[in-house]
C-alpha cells in the first residue's frame, strides 16, 4: 500500500481558533418531535427552519463521521473519507455552498436512497445543486465526502431548498466505528492492479465499512486514511492510528472528544501496512504490542462496545494475522473477537476492487448481525 502514500507537504497544526472543536458524532437516535402545540409537520415529520439546519447541530440533520464546525464561518467541515450528512426536505430542489481546502475532492450524493448516487468533482468554491426539478414532496439527500483526509477537507454551508426542511425520522439504528487504512477508505477500488492509486480511482463508499454500514442502516464513523500503520510510521510519517484515533483526522490535529456510549461496535482494520513495514526492521513482536495498545485504547474510549478485529482483505501475512488473533485473545474479553474477511486484490496497486469491497462488506454485515 506504499503506492498510496501521498506526498504530503508540511502540515500545519490547525488551531481551535480557526476550527471549531471536534466532538463525538451527534446522538444517532434523534430526539422525538416536540409536542409544542401548533408545531408544523409534513407527512409526520417536523418542519425545521433553514437557519436551524445551517447551525449544523442537534437533530435537524443526520451526521456521519467526525464532523466539526469551522469557528470562523460556522460551516460544517468534512475531513475524513465517508464523512457527511443526510438532510430531509419537502420541495423540488436542494443546493449548498461547497468550499474545498484543497482540490480535487470527490462527493458522492445519494437522492432518495438510490444506491448508485451521483459523483461531484469539487474543483472550486461554488454552489452545487444536488437535487432539482423533482416531484414536489418529501425527499432525502445524503452527501458523502469520498476522498480521504490526506487530500484535506471541505466545508458545507448554506443548505437551501425551495420548500421546507424536515427533521430526519427517528429510527433505532446500530452505531459502528471503523478504524482502518486505504482498504477501509476504498483506495484504488475503481482501478486495475497495474494502476497507481489516485483521487479519481478511489471511493470510500465502495469499501467494506460503508457497504456494511449501509446493509445494517447503521450510523457510523470512519477513522482511516491511506498508508497508516497501527503505531509505526513507515508509509505515512506524520501520524499513526493510535494518534489519529485521538484527533479529528490525519491532518487536523484537534482533539476528538470521545463519548463512551457512542458506538455499539468498533471494527479495527489495521495491519496491512504493518506487514509491509516488516521489511524496514519492524518486527511481528513489536506489531503485536502495538496492536494490543490500540485495542486497549479503543476499549478505554468505548467501555461497553463490542470490538471486532478484521484481517485478510488484501495481502496475506500469516504472522501478522496470528499476532492480531493473539492480541485480541490477550484482552481476555469475550466482547473482543476476530474475523477473517474475503481477500481481494483486483483494484489499483492490488487493493480490493468493487466486487471485493462488496463481498467484504456483506461478510462483515452478516457477522455483525450475530453480535448486535
Amino acid at each position: 500500500m506504499k503506492k498510496f502514500l501521498i506526498a504530503v507537504t508540511a502540515l500545519l497544526l490547525l488551531s481551535a481558533a480557526t476550527l471549531g472543536g471536534c466532538g463525538s458524532p451527534s446522538d444517532p437516535t434523534p430526539a422525538p418531535p416536540s409536542e409544542t402545540p401548533g408545531e408544523e409537520t409534513i407527512e409526520g415529520l417536523t418542519v425545521v427552519s433553514k437557519e436551524e439546519v445551517n447551525k449544523f447541530e442537534g437533530d435537524s440533520l443526520r451526521y456521519f463521521g467526525r464532523t466539526y464546525l469551522n469557528a470562523r464561518d460556522g460551516a460544517l467541515v468534512l475531513d475524513n473519507a465517508a464523512t457527511g450528512i443526510e438532510t430531509v426536505f419537502y420541495g423540488t430542489r436542494l443546493e449548498a455552498q461547497i468550499t474545498p481546502v484543497q482540490t480535487p475532492l470527490i462527493l458522492h450524493v445519494y437522492l432518495d436512497g438510490n444506491p448508485e448516487g451521483k459523483f461531484y468533482r469539487v474543483l472550486r468554491d461554488k454552489r452545487y445543486v444536488f437535487a432539482e426539478d423533482l416531484e414536489e414532496g418529501v425527499h432525502t439527500v445524503r452527501i458523502i465526502k469520498v476522498t480521504t483526509s490526506q487530500h484535506r477537507s471541505l466545508r458545507i454551508s448554506d443548505l437551501t431548498t425551495d420548500g421546507k426542511f424536515l427533521k430526519p425520522p427517528k429510527k433505532d439504528r446500530p452505531a459502528i466505528e471503523f478504524l482502518g487504512d486505504s482498504i477501509s477508505v476504498g483506495g484504488g477500488i475503481l482501478g486495475a492492479p497495474s494502476d497507481m492509486g489516485s483521487v479519481d480511482n478511489s471511493d470510500s463508499t465502495r469499501a467494506f465499512p460503508y457497504v456494511a454500514a449501509g446493509i445494517l442502516d447503521a450510523d457510523y464513523s470512519l477513522v482511516a486514511t491511506d498508508g497508516i500503520c497501527t503505531k509505526a510510521k513507515t508509509a505515512l510519517p506524520n501520524v499513526n492510528m493510535i494518534e489519529m484515533y485521538g484527533y479529528c483526522s490525519s491532518t487536523t490535529f484537534l482533539k476528538y472528544e470521545h463519548a463512551p456510549d457512542a458506538f455499539d461496535v468498533v471494527v479495527i482494520g489495521t495491519g496491512t501496512n504493518d506487514a509491509y513495514a516488516l521489511s524496514t526492521g519492524y518486527t511481528v513482536e513489536q506489531f503485536k504490542l502495538d496492536y494490543l495498545e490500540l485495542l486497549e485504547l479503543v476499549r478505554e474510549k468505548n467501555p461497553a462496545a463490542k470490538i471486532v478485529c478484521v484481517y485478510g482483505m488484501m495481502i496475506r501475512h500469516a504472522q501478522v494475522e496470528q499476532a492480531i488473533r493473539d492480541a485480541a485473545a490477550s484482552m481476555n474479553d469475550p466482547r473482543v473477537t476476530t474475523l477473517e474477511l474475503p481477500q481481494s486484490t483486483g483494484g489499483a496497486g492490488a487493493h480490493p476492487d468493487v466486487a471485493g469491497g462488496k463481498a467484504q462488506g456483506e461478510a462483515l454485515a452478516d457477522y455483525l448481525k450475530t453480535i448486535l
